[in-house]
């Protein structure tokens, strides 16, 4: 006989087991309902990843048209016209300017059977592949406007979760005769402590770089693709965390010791330049750099060089050389200057300095001081600008310090302040900068926050001698001179400076051909916009 507690265990029983089941539901609910949020984040992660990737791309083609543009690089089989065959041994941007459109990883003469995007790669990965789409947009007879359209693959069209994105960029190309890079050194230049560079820089002897260096495209809408120049080898030290956002191009070799080197591309010319010490017979050495676009050379690959995948490495015969640019003459004349108040202070120093002191909030025109032989240190602390400003120091050491309050009145911004060490022992030949040995040369030194005020106050340094930043230093403007020496961090914008002050400079260019690339609108596009993508590279 069952008893009534008997009936109300089996009854706990049933409803335990109940509970049980329950429960257990419950907990395979919730891991269903977790496997599916992780799989949706990681789904939702690696989408991102590759959207960003797709856009790094973009960005990559489009600049790497810049440069081919701007260096009127021979055609080597990348560039295609528009529906014809491979195009003649004629540089890009003459190409460019004669068939109207060219394309850059994609060859219409194919047909529906391929689209071969250039791709981006990190040693054994592949970050994105892109298309580049060049049309001129001013007159035939001109040639000097165009549009650059970018499609983007992250981490390539034919892979799991492909993404596409576009960017579109005008360009206008200004010819080589102004001033047109962030950072210019005739001679020698040190990278031995963290210059940060937006803008395009030149060096004309070989480079060493062993800390902290990092070019970059400039500004948007300002002149510069973060083109490094060297008229010699590029040497990067083990260790020196070096990023270059635009091309490199050297006329020697590139030698990367260095893990975790950023290239966006590389041009080795691989060749014996003029006036350089030296051969190089050999070709460089990318064997720890971390991420680089494609590699162009002209000569022979050196021992143990090693880039994957090894498409990325082209080798081409006929690159266009890097030139040998000497330092821009400058010779005082007043009637360069003509809508400026002009002071000629001559050897009277204690005179400028009395003037300056008693005049800094209201700064203008032009100052020359003759320091034969001597040195002048010129604070620029709480001064004020009434309209551009130019300091021409003759014969002497210049040294500059104090950070500028901006400007006073109503002036139009940006007003250019120009600080030049002329040294008149040079005379006005293209490569006099070479007749005066080193040891005898002044140098424009500059410390203690001389910086630029952006949109406000920017700057025009020159030196015919050495240029030396001894402490942190910003400028927003362009910084040219025959060696420079700079033992600290220094950070440049390029910015044009104003007609009137660039007057009294002669620019030699060797090459009348070249042009700097500047950016006028940069966008992104939807895929819908602009030109349409080829149906072999959707």
């Amino acid at each position: 006989m069952i008893t009534r507690f008997q009936k109300l265990q089996q009854s706990d029983t049933g409803v335990g087991l109940v509970m049980a089941l329950i429960v257990s539901f419950i907990v395979f609910s919730l891991g269903a309902v977790w496997v599916s949020t992780s799989t949706h984040e990681l789904d939702q992660v690696t989408h991102n990843l590759h959207r960003t990737e797709a856009f790094n791309a973009a960005e990559a083609g489009a600049r790497r048209a810049m440069a081919e543009l701007q260096n009127n690089n021979d055609a080597d089989g990348w560039f295609e016209s528009d529906g014809t065959a491979l195009l003649a041994s004629d540089g890009v941007r003459i190409q460019a300017k004669g068939h109207g459109i060219l394309w850059l990883g994609y060859d219409p003469s194919v047909g529906a059977e391929q689209c071969p995007a250039v791709a981006l790669v990190s040693g054994p990965d592949q970050l994105g592949q892109y298309v580049v789409r060049v049309e001129r947009l001013d007159a035939v007879d001109e040639g000097l406007e165009y549009r650059i359209e970018s499609w983007g693959w992250g981490p390539s069209q034919g892979s799991r979760q492909s993404s596409l994105r576009k960017v579109e960029i005008d360009v206008l190309l200004r010819p080589l005769d102004k001033f047109a890079k962030a950072l210019f050194a005739a001679k020698s230049m040190i990278g031995t402590n963290r210059k940060e560079i937006y803008g395009d820089v030149y060096a004309g002897e070989s480079v060493v770089l062993s800390n902290f260096t990092r070019l970059y495209p400039n500004d948007e809408g300002e002149t510069g693709i973060g083109q490094f120049e060297v008229f010699g080898d590029l040497t990067i030290n083990a260790g020196s965390n070096v990023e270059f956002g635009g091309l490199v191009r050297t006329q020697g070799a590139i030698v990367d010791d260095a893990i975790g080197t950023s290239f966006s591309g590389a041009d080795i010319l691989n060749s014996t330049p003029t006036g350089a010490v030296g051969t190089f017979s050999t070709v460089n050495d990318f064997r720890k750099a971390s991420t680089t676009d494609t590699i162009r050379y002209g000569g022979t690959l050196a021992p143990g060089w090693k880039v994957t995948p090894a498409t990325s490495v082209i080798p081409v015969t006929s690159l266009i050389d890097v030139p040998e640019i000497p330092l821009p003459t400058f010779e005082y004349d007043p009637a360069d200057y003509p809508t400026l108040t002009k002071t000629d202070w001559g050897t009277n120093v204690a005179g400028f300095e009395a003037f300056f002191n008693t005049n800094r909030a209201n700064l203008s025109g032009v100052h020359v001081v003759d320091l034969s032989g001597g040195s002048i240190s010129v604070d620029f602390s709480n001064t004020r600008f009434t309209g551009n400003f130019f300091l021409v120091i003759q014969d002497g050491d210049f040294n500059v310090t104090g950070f500028t309050k901006g400007l006073s009145g109503a002036p139009e911004a940006p007003v250019t302040v120009g600080l030049v060490l002329d040294d008149t022992r040079v005379p006005g030949t293209a490569n006099a900068v070479d007749d005066i040995p080193d040891i005898d040369r002044y140098t424009l030194s500059m410390s203690s926050g001389i910086d630029s005020i952006p949109g406000v106050v920017h700057h025009l340094i020159f030196s015919e001698g050495f240029l030396d930043v001894r402490n942190q230093v910003t400028f927003y403007g362009t910084v040219y001179g025959n060696d420079d020496i700079s033992g600290n961090r220094l950070e440049v914008h390029f910015r044009q400076p104003a007609d009137e002050l660039a007057a009294g400079f002669e620019f030699i260019v060797p090459d009348s051909t070249r042009f700097v690339a500047q950016p006028m609108l940069w966008r992104e596009l939807t895929q819908n916009e602009g030109t349409p993508l080829p149906a072999t590279c959707s």
